[in-house]
């Protein structure tokens, strides 16, 4: 009799375990709260080590309002009948190791949390030949664009919004023979959509019978007086 009841009361002990551990789980599957922030990781380029980026909040099951928080500052709150889903956009304080968190305002309870990473990165653009030298009348000049945007996975070389090339965190890229004077370049972080650095191009075309040597005779100059005399001949 009391091996029966022993075992009697470890299976009741399991069943009730058993229960409470499916009754947490369906709970918390049903909370179905999300918070994302993005871009994240955030790229800062001017050397502050603050960004900017935009929380993206889903909390469907919410019946009030559901905020954002800082730590202990709120960001920013939903209305009343459009909690399920919004964004805030922070300002440009986000630092390193940022975290957020998406609580129900009726309950108190925290349904998501998500943590913002900062990249201070210090991207380096030129253009070379820089004047561009134009002697053919076209007005029109080739260049090489070298780029380094360190953290960056994909780097978007561009002109206007036209893609010129893309590669990793740093290389080259050649133009043709279609650089205008003062073209502006642009390089972009592929995975935020942000313009890291740019810079312009300049075309230099000397006119009709150019370049000019000059060559100062006679050498050293002789000086009489107070003026100078000299002669001058020039190639054209």
């Amino acid at each position: 009799m009391i091996n029966v009841t022993v075992r009697l009361f470890l299976r009741l002990l399991c069943i009730v375990s058993s229960i409470v551990t499916l009754t947490t789980s369906a709970a918390h599957a049903q909370s179905g709260a999300s918070l994302v922030a993005f871009p994240n990781p955030v790229v800062v380029t001017n050397g502050s080590g603050l960004g900017v980026t935009t929380l993206t909040y889903n909390s469907p099951n919410s019946t009030g309002t559901v905020s954002i928080w800082v730590g202990s500052q709120l960001f920013c709150r939903g209305a009343i009948g459009s909690t399920a889903y919004g964004t805030c956009t922070t300002g440009k304080w986000v630092g390193e190791g940022g975290s957020f968190v998406l609580k129900d305002d009726t309950t108190g309870a925290v349904l998501a949390t998500e943590a913002v990473t900062v990249l201070s990165a210090k991207p380096m653009f030129s253009v070379s030949p820089n004047p561009i030298v134009v002697t053919d009348g076209t007005g029109l000049g080739v260049t090489t664009l070298a780029y380094s945007a360190p953290n960056v996975a994909v780097v978007l070389v561009e002109t206007s919004g036209k893609l010129i090339c893309a590669g990793n965190s740093s290389g080259t890229c050649a133009t043709g023979k279609w650089v205008t004077d003062g073209m502006d370049f642009e390089i972009v972080d592929q995975a935020t959509g942000i313009t890291l650095a740019s810079i312009s191009a300049n075309i230099r075309s000397p006119g009709p019978g150019c370049p000019v040597s000059w060559n100062l005779l006679p050498k050293p100059l002789l000086v009489e007086a107070a003026y100078v005399k000299f002669t001058t001949s020039h190639d054209p």
